[in-house]
């Protein structure tokens, strides 16, 4: 049986262990690759879901999570009440979260309307593979998500679903900087 004094040397051990990943996942990142979202990610054209081009720059006020994600993706569709629940609680300090569908826009729309989704829905019908290469993902796995700081930088990318703990880590350290 785990005493109290070890949980909580645990948790702090795995708090500790994720921030010091997002501070090394961030100091691999080259130049190049921050800047990728200056001059890419944020002005890449995507449509909304009424066929309009939009840009994820359109929403970038501070902090950006911009997800890469599918209607028929089950951890990707696990994951979005959690960046919900996260954009309430981090609006006032300039977080923002853009989902990209890899899906048709009927299907969003439904999926959107159903789960009452609290951010844009922006979707990716061509070069799905060339786009999410441009922006880390190489094999165009699902999901992934991509975070962009103030500055336009790409900060942080997760290939598959960011579980609470996690993506609290990763937005505190962000937004302490």
């Amino acid at each position: 049986m785990w005493a109290p004094k070890s949980i909580s040397a645990v948790v702090i051990v795995a708090v500790v262990a994720l921030v010091g990943g997002w501070f090394l996942a961030r100091s691999l990142l080259t130049d190049d690759e921050r800047t990728t979202a200056r001059t890419g990610i944020l002005a890449e054209p995507f449509r909304d879901l009424q066929g309009r081009s939009k840009t994820v720059g359109e929403w970038h006020v501070g902090l950006t999570l911009v997800n890469f994600w599918a209607t028929w993706c089950s951890p990707c569709r696990d994951e979005i009440p959690l960046f919900m629940t996260t954009l309430e609680r981090y609006r006032d300090q300039g977080f923002r979260v853009v989902g990209v569908a890899i899906d048709d826009v009927e299907a969003v729309n439904r999926f959107r309307d159903e789960f009452l989704i609290n951010y844009p829905l922006l979707i990716l019908e061509e070069n799905v593979n060339a786009v999410m290469k441009r922006y880390g993902d190489g094999m165009a796995i699902l999901p992934y998500s991509v975070l962009v700081d103030a500055n336009g930088d790409i900060i942080s990318r997760k290939l598959g679903a960011y579980q609470n703990d996690e993506l609290e880590a990763v937005i505190t350290a962000a937004l302490r900087h």
